[in-house]
């Protein structure tokens, strides 16, 4: 509608290209209910009931993502949420490392990670991260994040977000 000042004034349309880009930029896509789970939250994944106890954020640009421990006992078993509803989320396996073979790097760069756990939350500190996928293992996902000291590898499968039942209002938390 900013545009609309210049077609009435020149008396030209916009030009086609221009027009779509406005509408798909109108477009915005909001995250998945999950994407605001918190500790303290309960939450059922593929049938099974958990209880987050961690999050871990990604913030990268249009990649940021979110892993969310689902209680020490889990099994070392975390919740992938991408910020882009676009890219599934993911039921994964902490795991020592990711073999390489088999897997394509979706989205590999660097991002600031910020983790919030019971002991309470760490100061923002730069991460590499990447993103991997194996769509012939049955879209397996795999995710890496390094730090300078340290580095952390999960594993597991996709799942859809009608799989994921939240317990509780995950929006009401601070």
């Amino acid at each position: 509608f900013d545009s609309r000042g210049s077609v009435v004034s020149s008396g030209d349309p916009e030009p086609q290209q221009r027009m779509r880009e406005l509408l798909e930029s109108a477009r915005q896509v909001s995250p998945s209910a999950a994407w605001d789970l918190d500790a303290g939250d309960a939450v059922s994944i593929t049938g099974d009931d958990f209880l987050v106890d961690a999050r871990l954020h990604v913030d990268a640009g249009d990649v940021s993502f979110r892993l969310f421990r689902l209680g020490e006992r889990s099994d070392k078993r975390w919740l992938l949420v991408p910020r882009d509803r676009s890219n599934a989320p993911a039921l994964l396996r902490q795991v020592d490392d990711v073999p390489v073979k088999g897997f394509t790097a979706d989205h590999a760069g660097t991002g600031q990670s910020q983790l919030v756990g019971p002991a309470g939350a760490s100061e923002a500190q730069t991460v590499q991260f990447t993103l991997s996928s194996s769509p012939g293992q049955g879209h397996t996902r795999a995710v890496i994040l390094e730090w300078p000291n340290e580095r952390m590898s999960w594993l597991g499968e996709e799942i859809g977000e009608e799989e994921i039942t939240i317990f509780g209002s995950p929006a009401g938390h601070a």
